[in-house]
C-alpha cells in the first residue's frame, strides 16, 4: 500500500539539485524489462461503471475498458472510429444511423481509423460474444433511466424523449428514440439537428456496457458488483485483472479486442495518489512511470523547466469559483460583480505556472470561437467592465450592493464562506483570492477544505454558502460542453442559477447549422451567462505532469483522455 512505500523527500535541497542538473534529476532508473506501465492516478475511483463516472480518476480507467461508437483523435479531437466504422446522416436531418464493426454493407461516411477493418467482422466482448447494436440500445436506455442516476444524463438530452425520461414523468427508458435495425446497425433519432453529436457520443459515459453481466449481478442482489474482477465483461483494449481499493487497480491486455495486435502494453497498473508531493516522490523513487493531469504542484515547475520528464499540453478545462446565487446576499449580482473585479487573475495564473492563462471569461479558447472581450454593466456610479480587474470600481459596486467598505448595514464586517478541494494547490489559490478580497474589498472569508468525494454532491445540491471551487473539464470539444452546464435543466449546474432566456438562446444557437454563425450565437450566450455572473472565472487549465522518457505514445489530450492503447515502453532506453 502507499503508506508502506519508502518515499524520497523532495525539499529545497532536492529542488536546488534539480535546477543544477535538470535533465538528470528524475532519470535515475532503468525502464522495466517488459511492457508494464505504472500510472499514478488522481485518487481511488468511486466506480468503474461508465454510466456513473463523473471524475477523471474514473474515466482514466473506464476508457481502456469500455468503448463507445466513436473516439477522439488525440491531437485534433476530431471523431474517429471506435465500435462504429460508418455513420449516415444529413446536416438538417435528425436521424443518424451508425454501422458497427460487423456490418456487412456499411453505408454513409467512413470514420477515420476504420479504413482497413474488414466488413462483416464484429468487435467482441472479452467473453467472446459480439458487440451489437442491441448492446447500445440497452446501454443508452440504462444510462437515461432515472433509476441509474447518471451524473451526466444531460449528455443524452439531444436524443428524442431523453429529457422527459430523465425527469421521471410518464415516459420510460423504453421510449428513448434509439433502435437496432439489425445486429450491427444502430439508429438514433434526435429532437433537433446537433452539429457536435459525433463528438458527444465519444464521451466515456455513453460507452456500451455488457447487459448479461449487469443482469447477472442484479439477480445476485448486488448490481454494482458487475464491475469487479472475474465478473466484468469489457470491449476495450484492456480487461480488469485486479482491484485492491486504495492500493492498486491492474489491467491486462484484452486478446479479444478488435485491434489487439496494435496494443503493446501487457499490463497497466493504476496507483491512487491524491497528494501532489507524494506523486513527485513516487515518480522520483521509480515507483511511477507517468501521472494524471493537474496533480503536479506548481512549486516544482520552475525547477523542472527543460526536463525530459515534464510534459505540458493544452486542456479544455475552465477553473472558476461558483457562487451560491440562491442565498442572500449572493443573489445580488452587484455583489458577484464586485467579487469578480477584485481578483487579480493574472497574479494567480503566474503563481500556477506551466503557461496557464488567466481567465476573464468562462469558455476556454477553441478553434472558431471567441469569448466576449468586455462586458459593460450599468450601476449607480456609471458603467464598468465587470470582466476586468478594477478594485476601485469593485468597491463602488460593493457599496451599491449594501456593503460599503466591506461592512454590513449593522456595522459588522462582511464575512463569507469559501470552499476548496483537498488537492494540489487548491488552498494556495484560495489564499491568494482570500487576500485580494480582504485587501481590495475589506471582506473576510473562512476557508474550508472538502474531500473530492463530496464535491459533486455539494455542487449538485447547491448546499454550500458563499463560493466554492469548481473545475469543469469538457467531455466533448465544443463550447456547448461548458455552456450547457448552466442551463435550467442541467443536472451538473453548480450554482443554482436559472435564466429561461439563456436556455432559449443556447437552444437556438445549437439549431444553427452554419458553423461561423453558430459560434457567434454561442458567444452571445456566454455573454448573457457572464452578465448573470453565477461564476467567478479564474484561469484556464493546462495539463502539466511528469512522465518517464522511456514511456512512448502516451499523451493526455485536451479532454484529459489518455491514449493507453497507443502506449509502449522503450525497454532499450538508457539515461544519457
Amino acid at each position: 500500500m502507499i503508506a508502506r512505500r519508502t518515499l524520497v523527500a523532495v525539499g529545497p535541497l532536492a529542488l536546488a539539485a534539480c535546477r543544477r542538473s535538470r535533465r538528470k534529476f528524475f532519470t535515475n532508473t532503468r525502464p522495466p524489462s517488459r511492457q508494464r506501465l505504472v500510472y499514478l492516478n488522481r485518487d481511488e475511483p468511486y466506480t468503474l461503471d461508465p454510466a456513473l463516472t463523473s471524475m477523471t480518476k474514473e474515466v482514466n480507467i473506464t476508457r481502456p475498458l469500455f468503448e463507445g461508437l466513436t473516439s477522439n483523435d488525440p491531437v485534433t479531437l476530431a471523431p474517429r472510429a471506435a465500435l462504429a466504422t460508418h455513420c449516415e446522416f444529413r446536416a438538417r436531418e435528425t436521424l443518424i444511423t451508425f454501422y458497427l464493426r460487423g456490418s456487412v454493407h456499411p453505408r454513409g461516411m467512413p470514420l477515420p481509423g476504420a479504413e482497413q477493418w474488414p466488413a462483416g467482422k464484429p468487435a467482441l466482448w472479452s467473453d467472446g460474444s459480439p458487440v451489437t447494436a442491441h448492446d447500445f440500445v440497452y446501454s443508452w436506455r440504462r444510462f437515461i433511466d432515472p433509476r441509474t442516476a447518471a451524473p451526466f444524463a444531460t449528455y443524452m438530452y439531444p436524443v428524442k424523449n431523453a429529457e422527459a425520461i430523465s425527469g421521471g414523468g410518464s415516459l420510460s427508458a423504453k421510449d428513448l428514440a434509439v433502435e437496432a435495425l439489425d445486429d450491427f446497425t444502430f439508429r438514433v433519432e434526435l429532437r433537433s439537428p446537433v452539429p457536435f453529436f459525433l463528438n458527444l457520443v465519444a464521451a466515456g459515459a455513453l460507452a456500451a456496457v455488457p447487459r448479461k453481466a449487469i443482469e447477472a449481478a442484479r439477480q445476485s442482489g448486488t448490481e454494482s458488483s458487475w464491475t469487479q474482477p472475474g465478473r466484468v465483461v469489457v470491449s476495450g483494449p484492456f480487461r480488469l485483472h485486479e482491484w485492491r481499493p486504495y492500493e492498486r487497480i491492474v489491467l491486462r491486455r484484452n486478446p479479444s479486442y478488435y485491434n489487439a495486435a496494435a496494443v503493446r502494453l501487457e499490463e497497466l497498473c493504476f496507483i491512487p495518489v491524491s497528494d501532489g508531493v507524494t506523486n513527485v516522490n513516487l515518480f522520483k523513487a521509480g515507483e511511477g512511470d507517468s501521472m494524471s493531469d493537474s496533480v503536479l504542484p506548481s512549486q516544482f515547475l520552475p525547477a523542472l523547466e527543460g526536463s525530459e520528464e515534464l510534459q505540458v499540453g493544452p486542456a479544455l478545462d475552465s477553473f472558476f469559483y461558483g457562487v451560491s446565487v440562491k442565498k442572500p446576499p449572493f443573489d445580488n449580482p452587484l455583489l458577484r460583480y464586485a467579487l469578480n473585479m477584485a481578483i487579480d487573475k493574472q497574479a494567480v495564473a503566474s503563481v500556477l505556472g506551466a503557461g496557464r492563462p488567466a481567465a476573464a471569461t468562462y469558455v476556454p479558447p477553441m478553434p472558431g470561437y471567441r469569448s466576449p472581450e468586455r462586458l459593460l454593466v450599468p450601476f449607480p456610479g456609471g458603467n464598468c467592465d465587470v470582466l476586468s480587474y478594477d478594485p476601485a470600481s469593485a468597491r463602488e459596486l460593493l457599496a451599491a450592493a449594501g456593503f460599503p467598505k466591506g461592512l454590513r448595514p449593522n456595522g459588522q464586517r462582511f464575512h463569507m464562506n469559501f470552499g476548496y478541494w483537498f488537492r494540489a494547490m487548491s488552498r494556495e489559490r484560495s489564499e491568494i483570492v482570500q487576500h485580494a478580497w480582504r485587501r481590495n474589498l475589506g471582506i473576510e472569508t473562512s476557508l474550508a477544505g472538502f474531500e473530492p468525494s463530496v464535491i459533486p454532491q455539494i455542487l449538485g445540491s447547491h448546499s454550500y454558502e458563499g463560493v466554492m471551487e469548481v473545475d469543469w473539464q469538457a467531455d466533448y470539444a465544443d463550447p456547448d460542453a461548458f455552456l450547457a452546464v448552466f442551463t435550467s435543466r442541467s443536472s451538473t449546474n453548480p450554482c443554482g442559477w436559472r435564466d429561461e432566456a439563456y436556455d432559449a438562446e443556447l437552444a437556438a444557437a445549437n439549431l444553427e447549422l452554419d458553423p461561423s454563425s453558430r459560434m457567434r450565437k454561442l458567444s452571445r450566450c456566454e455573454e448573457r451567462l457572464l452578465r448573470g455572473m453565477p461564476l467567478l472565472p479564474l484561469f484556464f487549465e493546462k495539463w502539466a505532469y511528469l512522465q518517464k522518457p522511456f514511456v512512448r505514445g502516451l499523451q493526455i489530450d485536451p479532454l484529459a483522455g489518455v491514449s493507453f492503447q497507443s502506449t509502449w515502453i522503450d525497454t532499450n532506453w538508457r539515461p544519457q
